[in-house]
């Protein structure tokens, strides 16, 4: 995973998706953090991965009809394998 000032959503967002990835992932997960990240963001995502729990985001608001018609675009690409994904989780 690769994080910087301009992956969007913010520190706070990235670490709350540092925590789930390592739920999905067993615990695996190497962050990339740009060398210019502020110090709140190193701290933010590694407590996630020592296992803090991740700061609450709060209310956010709905995403727009274009990202989500294009979310759904994505998982109809995606659908045809996640069959593949399901396999190996077994």
């Amino acid at each position: 995973m690769a994080l910087g000032d301009g992956t969007g959503g913010g520190w706070a967002a990235q670490a709350q998706l540092t925590s789930l990835l390592q739920g999905l992932a067993e615990g695996r997960v190497l962050a990339l953090i740009q060398q210019d990240s502020a110090a709140q963001a190193v701290g933010l995502i590694g407590s996630s991965l020592l296992g803090d729990p991740a700061p609450v985001l709060g209310p956010q608001p709905a995403p727009s009809q274009e990202d989500a018609r294009a979310v759904e675009r994505q998982r109809q690409q995606l659908q045809q394998h996640w069959g593949l994904v399901q396999a190996a989780v077994r």
